[in-house]
């Protein structure tokens, strides 16, 4: 996916996962590039590429890489599901590893490729719901009990026959 020559714009993939799409964008060895302009320039599904978030890989910090995440309306999101499984595989695939750590906004996450499927525990979901601005936990609408285990929506998703 990495692209040196000058000429060549701004080289991206798409991917998809589990009914979302992403444009992924591969900063590691430069500066990142992606700005609120730009994300809501590629977000536009009309005049754009469009996308339910864009993930942008960087260099890892503390981690094997680092992700960020812009919304299509040019606005950050701390953390997709989705995208991270995706970006993960990819990286697995590069590297031949079976697992990656990410980091994100909130830490680092321990991404697991396993009989075909990557399997990335997100954790408790952090919402401005009724439990309080930034609380970490479960709000009415996160909760999901699996095999009597409370998991996150995130992990309940990802991981369904867990």
């Amino acid at each position: 996916m990495r692209d040196a020559r000058p000429d060549s714009g701004l080289p991206f993939m798409k991917m998809h996962g589990a009914g979302n799409d992403f444009v992924i964008i591969d900063s590691r060895g430069r500066r990142p590039v992606t700005t609120a302009a730009l994300a809501a320039a590629l977000g536009d599904r009309h005049r754009g590429v469009g996308f339910d978030q864009l993930a942008e890989i960087r260099e890892g910090e503390g981690a094997d890489f680092t992700l960020d995440f812009w919304n299509s309306d040019g606005s950050t999101a701390g953390a997709c599901g989705n995208a991270t499984r995706c970006v993960a595989w990819l990286v697995m695939r590069e590297t031949g590893r079976d697992s990656v750590t990410i980091r994100i906004a909130r830490g680092v996450l321990t991404a697991v490729q396993q009989d075909g499927q990557v399997w990335v525990n997100m954790g408790a979901p952090l919402t401005d719901d009724i439990n309080g601005e930034h609380q970490e936990g479960f709000g009415i609408f996160q909760q999901n009990i699996h095999n009597g285990v409370r998991a996150s929506t995130a992990e309940a998703y990802i991981r369904p026959n867990a």
